[in-house]
């Protein structure tokens, strides 16, 4: 029997685990909220980038310009919802502040790793594992075998349930991977995805800055 470690959706799994265990950890350890966030922007892009031919497959396909408008209306349509649950009250965003006592190079420079890692990292790893892992692993164990983007209404159920099971904000994750699912199921172009994903991510960040949220 093989190692686990050798199974092809380790690739997928391992770096999310890794991210969310630190994301986790953050939410105990508030005075280490920044050393976390690093830590895992590090190791996360570390192991993506280690295993980047893993990936080759999911990611070859070139984006259309009709499939990036369809992308840019998709992260419209997220992120809408996001600024709607703030609106009306359903969600309650945590306000984060960077330590006073840390030089102000060093406040910029983390500022900007972190909307970095908001911006780029977050996506890439959210969508290869949602929607290039999960779905297909919830249709079949060698999920290599399903083609990327097929519809199984429990595949899809059940990858909205997993992404808003350990959030405090539901409502807009439910509504967001809804759309990013349909988004996969539709184009069936990961990196459509990825992009859609990208440019909710960015204009949220641009949100939380201006607003003084903690970057999600």
């Amino acid at each position: 029997m093989s190692r686990f470690y050798t199974k092809n959706w380790f690739y997928y799994v391992a770096p999310f685990l890794l991210f969310f265990s630190l994301t986790e950890a953050a939410s105990y350890l508030p005075n280490w909220h920044f050393h976390l966030y690093l830590a895992k922007i590090a190791l996360t892009g570390g192991l993506l980038w280690a295993w980047r031919n893993k990936f080759t497959t999911e990611l070859s396909e070139k984006l259309s310009p009709t499939q990036f408008v369809i992308a840019l209306l998709a992260a419209t349509l997220c992120t809408l919802s996001w600024l709607a649950c703030v609106k009306f009250g359903w969600i309650n965003l945590t306000t984060h502040t960077l330590p006073t006592q840390w030089p102000f190079a060093l406040k910029g420079l983390i500022v900007v790793i972190i909307c970095l890692g908001a911006t780029i990292l977050t996506p890439i790893l959210s969508e290869l594992f949602w929607r290039s892992f999960m779905l297909r692993y919830l249709i079949e164990q060698d999920f290599k075998s399903v083609a990327l983007g097929q519809f199984q209404f429990f595949s899809f159920i059940v990858v909205v349930a997993l992404t808003t099971l350990p959030s405090p904000y539901t409502i807009p994750i439910a509504v967001s991977c809804c759309i990013q699912n349909i988004l996969i199921i539709w184009q069936k172009n990961l990196r459509c995805c990825i992009v859609a994903n990208m440019l909710t991510s960015s204009a949220l960040t641009l949100y939380f800055l201006i607003y003084g949220y903690q970057i999600l």
